[in-house]
């Protein structure tokens, strides 16, 4: 489903990553893990096209579309969806508006028809109670006054709205508890369960999110190159020895 191949990218004069290559299928979850620095959200970034990061060299694909030569919300209606790490409020803009806005353009490129508006609030309710947000959060401004904990539950809400075909989970688990660890399992199961060719890459420093998100591999970003990969056992051995 996503394939990136011998990607370089740069943020001014300086480059970041060195030519990384990754092959991620669909319905499957891929872990990337490393140092600070090492330019984990920076790949995540140039996959979803965020100005200021420039690839010099290199493809990166979602199925068959080639992600380099659009623009971001051309990735994101294609399917590409990716849930910051720090994710940005909108003042002045409801959150029920900037989903209805997105969820049309979408089912628009995919020739879908347009979900009548009754139950697009009743879809977008229920993955906000599944994240355990109240149904009154619709009404708020995107992410605007909100906690951490609650602008990454919104994030989660927002993909089970938006339906992608493969999302990218930038330390998603950071500032938050327990509670809020099993509910970013439970979202993301109830992605897969209505789309099971769901891809999930997930950018994480710690292995304890991976006890509600098994991955299928996990790989290790150094200095810009992937320097290992292996299975979930690799992310037990790197929290009790280190990247060393």
């Amino acid at each position: 489903m996503l394939s990136v191949k011998e990607l370089q990218v740069s943020v001014g004069e300086i480059e970041i990553l060195k030519g990384i290559s990754l092959e991620l299928p669909a319905g499957e979850t891929h872990v990337i893990m490393g140092p600070n620095g090492s330019g984990k959200s920076t790949l995540a970034h140039a996959l979803v096209g965020t100005p200021g990061f420039s690839v010099t060299a290199g493809e990166t694909w979602l199925g068959k579309t080639e992600l380099l030569a659009l623009e971001p919300e051309e990735r994101a209606n294609h399917g590409l969806a990716l849930a910051y790490q720090n994710p940005p409020a909108i003042p002045g803009v409801a959150v029920h508006q900037l989903l209805r806005l997105a969820r049309q353009n979408r089912d628009s490129l995919l020739g879908l028809p347009q979900l009548p508006l009754g139950l697009f609030l009743k879809e977008l309710r229920a993955a906000l109670s599944l994240v355990g947000l109240p149904p009154e959060t619709i009404e708020r401004a995107v992410h605007d006054g909100m906690s951490g904990g609650e602008r990454k539950r919104l994030e989660l809400a927002q993909l089970m709205v938006l339906k992608p075909e493969c999302i990218i989970l930038d330390e998603i688990d950071s500032g938050l508890d327990v509670d809020g660890l099993r509910l970013v399992g439970e979202a993301v199961g109830e992605m897969r369960r209505s789309n099971p060719s769901l891809c999930v890459l997930v950018i994480t420093h710690y292995d304890r999110l991976l006890e509600v998100l098994p991955p299928d591999r996990v790989h290790v970003l150094q200095a810009g190159h992937i320097v290992r990969s292996g299975d979930a056992s690799l992310a037990r051995e790197i929290q009790k020895h280190g990247y060393r």
